[in-house]
C-alpha cells in the first residue's frame, strides 16, 4: 500500500483517515514528491519509505484538525447563537480579522498635522541637489524654522567626504508562496486566491515544485536536483551556474516541510499556457534564473558626505553606477 497523498501535514492524514476507516491492515509505505515531473515521479517511487517516518508529520495534522474543531466549530456555535448572527471563530480566521481591524481603526482614527520642514535644492554642476534637514517643527514655530534657514544660508555648505566602492548586490531569495502571491498582487493585481489556483495548477502540470510552501531555501540535499536544471538551462543560453555550498540558497535549518518554489526540469511551451499562468511561471522561473546567475550584479557606489556650517548638520548622498547588470538581466 503507498500514501501519494499530497507532501504536506493535510495530505498525510487524509490518507491515514481514509486507511484508518477502511480497516487496512497492510504495511504503508510515503510517496513523497515534491513535485510531479516523471523523474521525480521514478526516483521517489525507488526510495519509498514506511509511512511510520512520517508519524511527527501526522501528528502536527491531526492537532491542527482537532483545534480547528474543539475550538473552531464550539465557539463558532458560542457566539452564533449568543449573538443572533453568524460569527466565524477559528484558529487562523480570528487573529486574522482582530490585526486587520485593529489596523483599520489605526487608520480611521488617524489625525494628520501639518508641520514646518527645511529643505534646499540647490543646482551643481546641472544637477539639482536636494537636502531635507531632520529638524521639523509646529505650525506655531515658523519663526524658528525661518531662522534655522538663514542660519543655514550664512554657514553654507561643503562636501566633506567622497567615497567609492564596488559592491555586490544579492538577488534576494526564492519564492515561498506568501512571497510569490504578494510580488504577483503588485505585479499583476492577483488575489491570493487566484495565484494559489494557477500555481497548483502549474504544479500539477509538472512545471513547478509544490507550492505551498513557507520557505525561501532549499534543502542542502537538492543540489543533484537542481544542477541538471542548471546545466538544461546553461546550454539554452542562460547565464547560470550551480552554487551549492551558499547559504542564502542552502539551507536545512531554514526548511520545515517544503523546500522553495522553483521550476522543474519540465520547460514550458509559452503557446501551451495561457496567459495568466505565463505570468506566474515567468516570475518564478526569473527569480531562479537570478538567484543561480553566473554573473554578480556589481556597482559603483559613491557615498558623498555633505556638511553644512560647522557641524550644524551632516547629509549623505548615494549613487549607483551598474558595471555589471548580472542577475538583473532577469
Amino acid at each position: 500500500m503507498i500514501n501519494a497523498g499530497d507532501a504536506d501535514r493535510e495530505g498525510e492524514i487524509i490518507i491515514r483517515i481514509i486507511l484508518d476507516r477502511a480497516g487496512n491492515k497492510k504495511p504503508v509505505m510515503r510517496l513523497w514528491m515534491p513535485d510531479q515531473t516523471p523523474d521525480t515521479i521514478r526516483e521517489e517511487l525507488r526510495v519509498l519509505k514506511s509511512d511510520s517516518e512520517y508519524n511527527d508529520l501526522a501528528n502536527e495534522g491531526y492537532a491542527r484538525t482537532y483545534m480547528d474543531w474543539l475550538y473552531g466549530i464550539n465557539l463558532t456555535r458560542l457566539a452564533t447563537l449568543k449573538s443572533g448572527t453568524l460569527l466565524r471563530v477559528g484558529r487562523v480566521v480570528t487573529p486574522i480579522v482582530k490585526a486587520i481591524y485593529d489596523r483599520d481603526m489605526e487608520i480611521r482614527n488617524f489625525v494628520s498635522k501639518k508641520y514646518w520642514g527645511v529643505s534646499s535644492s540647490e543646482k551643481t554642476n546641472g544637477e539639482v541637489i536636494q537636502l531635507n534637514s531632520k529638524c521639523v517643527f509646529e505650525l506655531s514655530d515658523k519663526d524658528a524654522a525661518e531662522h534655522l534657514c538663514e542660519t543655514y544660508n550664512r554657514a553654507g555648505a561643503k562636501v566633506k567626504d567622497v567615497k567609492q566602492e564596488e559592491k555586490d548586490i544579492a538577488a534576494g531569495k526564492l519564492y515561498s508562496l506568501s512571497k510569490l502571491q504578494g510580488e504577483l498582487g503588485k505585479k499583476y493585481k492577483m488575489s491570493p486566491n487566484e495565484s494559489l489556483a494557477i500555481v497548483q495548477t502549474l504544479y500539477e502540470k509538472g512545471y513547478v515544485t509544490y507550492p505551498r510552501t513557507n520557505s525561501e531555501y532549499l534543502a542542502e540535499a537538492e543540489t543533484a536536483k537542481i544542477n541538471p536544471i542548471l546545466e538544461k538551462l546553461k546550454a539554452k543560453g542562460y547565464k547560470v551556474c550551480p552554487k551549492d555550498r551558499k547559504k542564502s540558497i542552502y539551507d536545512d535549518s531554514k526548511i520545515e516541510s517544503h523546500s522553495a518554489l522553483t521550476p522543474t526540469s519540465k520547460l514550458p511551451d509559452r503557446s501551451d499556457m495561457r496567459e495568466d499562468e505565463w505570468k506566474v511561471y515567468e516570475t518564478i522561473f526569473n527569480r531562479f534564473l537570478a538567484v543561480f546567475c553566473s554573473e554578480p550584479c556589481r556597482v559603483n557606489r559613491t557615498t558623498i558626505q555633505i556638511e553644512v556650517g560647522y557641524g550644524l548638520e551632516f547629509f549623505t548622498l548615494k549613487g549607483d553606477v551598474f558595471l555589471s547588470r548580472g542577475w538583473m538581466a532577469y
